[in-house]
């Protein structure tokens, strides 16, 4: 029976649009979050006469109401009786929501008062941003449309904070205009070991700035340019935000920690190791420890063959310390079964899908794939003028495809989930990600080859918002595995059906207006 009522008490939830307060520490809004009085519901058997009855409606009497400004330490004016005869009592300014929370609590040590709650003051959240890719509609991929991201929806309710780590694992950074470089600078760090392939001439270090990935004697000819793609990869998931200026950028707070494995000509797996163990907060011999572990980590790199134990141990450990995982499945057009580290256990590998929703033509595909995101023409931090070796001028963007760029569309998701709703574990987010994830389009060729769905931030974000884990609906085992209880589950899985019938109804009804 409580399993029951509790699913049910989640779809009515789901189904019922209720107005929500959004607290600036999460840096979703700017207005301070502040209470015109409390709400206050009497017991019903109150001790007369504390309640009378007035127009057939409960109502404090002024001996009770007197009593209660004493308990409040604040004076308290009597608005009006609403609905279910709870007594609606306004201060005599808008206060603060913690002072107006802690009136409310001393009212109920009152025995007569059942409960009491602040009465928030609301205002419109502006939540499109201005930047001008986002606005002429080129930044596509982070729309509402056919097989966007459906990000404007989503930061109707979070924008992102900045209490979130996330690990970009990748080339490093560049002092680009449109990242907040130097709020991470000092976080990040260069794990790569061989001073040559580093291109700074020293090894690791605690600077993480890229050094360029150019190749002038590849294995494989031709020699490449470097790609300055740890930039492109921060860009989409934390691109300075709503400040007019080139892009848009998914969690607007972003707090992004970069970490270099990708040097000239490439990377090796043993950086790759330490990187990932580092990222999550866990102890690399010769290293300092990360003092703000991550909660998500981006993995956009990867090479041919099989998870080995090294690597699969280190992203255990990660998975085990809480983080979520994500990566690219590849470009080859092959199955991502082939492509390391995507094929690792505890890793979301993340296949490319088209503005139409069908499968890039260069995405990994198979049975492993968590879900698809945008990855073709997607807007990208870049360097405007550079040579092989430096970043010359780093204040333009441009656009790219690649499953390297679809990844970093679902960690950024991924960090809004855990800053809309800190109580979530990694089994929960990666479960949400996969269970709200829109599905693909009919005929799309991405059916049944990438995974679950294409990425909802606006679906992810409402079923993140709904869900209060408990330490009885997950068990952790040692090895970094989990399971989770059945009634989470089927709650999930009622929830994203409710979802995505709201979203079906209206598709639907867009259609006809614009028919007609």
């Amino acid at each position: 029976m409580k399993i029951t009522k509790l699913i049910a008490g989640f779809i009515l939830l789901a189904v019922t649009c209720v107005a929500h307060a959004v607290m600036p520490a999460d840096g979703n809004v700017t207005q301070q979050a502040l209470a015109m009085g409390v709400i206050v519901k009497m017991r019903d058997n109150a001790t007369p006469p504390a309640i009378a009855k007035a127009g057939g409606q409960p109502r404090l009497n002024a001996s009770t109401l007197a009593v209660m400004k004493v308990v409040a330490a604040t004076d308290l004016k009597f608005k009006r009786t609403a609905t279910q005869g709870t007594q609606v009592l306004n201060f005599s300014q808008a206060m603060s929501l913690a002072d107006a929370q802690a009136v409310a609590e001393r009212l109920m040590t009152l025995p007569d008062v059942e409960y009491a709650t602040p009465n928030i003051i609301y205002h419109p959240l502006d939540t499109t941003p201005d930047d001008p890719r986002f606005v002429d509609g080129t930044q596509w991929s982070l729309d509402g449309a056919l097989a966007g991201a459906n990000l404007p929806a989503a930061w109707d309710t979070t924008t992102g904070s900045a209490a979130v780590p996330i690990a970009i694992i990748d080339t490093g950074y560049t002092e680009h205009s449109e990242l907040n470089y130097a709020a991470f600078a000092a976080e990040g760090y260069d794990f790569i070991s061989d001073p040559t392939m580093a291109g700074d001439g020293n090894g690791r270090d605690h600077d993480a700035r890229d050094e360029g990935d150019f190749c002038t004697t590849p294995l494989i000819p031709p020699p490449t340019a470097s790609s300055w793609h740890g930039t492109a990869v921060m860009s989409i998931i934390g691109a300075l935000t709503n400040n007019a200026t080139l892009m848009a950028g998914i969690n607007w707070h972003a707090h992004m920690i970069p970490v270099r494995i990708l040097g000239r000509c490439g990377g090796t797996n043993d950086d790759l190791i330490d990187a990932i163990r580092w990222a999550a907060g866990l102890h690399v011999a010769g290293v300092p420890d990360n003092p703000n572990p991550a909660k998500v980590i981006n993995m956009s790199l990867g090479g041919a063959g099989t998870c080995d134990a090294l690597t699969q141990a280190a992203i255990d450990d990660a998975h085990a310390a809480g983080a979520v995982i994500i990566a690219a499945a590849g470009n080859e057009n092959l199955p991502a079964t082939g492509t390391v580290p995507a094929n690792c256990n505890h890793v979301m590998p993340i296949a490319a899908h088209t503005i139409g929703g069908d499968r890039a033509v260069f995405s990994n595909y198979g049975d492993i794939i968590a879900l698809s995101a945008p990855g073709t023409a997607i807007y990208i931090a870049t360097c405007s003028s550079s040579t092989v070796y430096t970043c010359k001028d780093s204040t333009a963007v441009t656009s790219n495809s690649g499953t390297s760029l679809s990844a970093p569309m679902v960690s950024g998701v991924a960090s809004l989930l855990f800053a809309e709703n800190n109580t979530l574990s990694n089994f929960y987010v990666e479960s949400i990600l996969r269970t709200s994830a829109r599905p693909f389009v009919a005929g799309s060729s991405c059916i049944g080859v990438c995974g679950s769905g294409m990425l909802d931030a606006a679906a992810a974000v409402s079923l993140a918002k709904t869900l209060t884990p408990t330490v009885n609906q997950i068990e952790i085992s040692k090895s970094g595995g989990g399971s989770i209880m059945p009634v989470f589950w089927i709650t999930l899985g009622l929830l994203a059906f409710v979802w995505r019938s709201i979203n079906v109804c209206v598709a639907r009804a867009t259609v006809k207006r614009r028919a007609s």
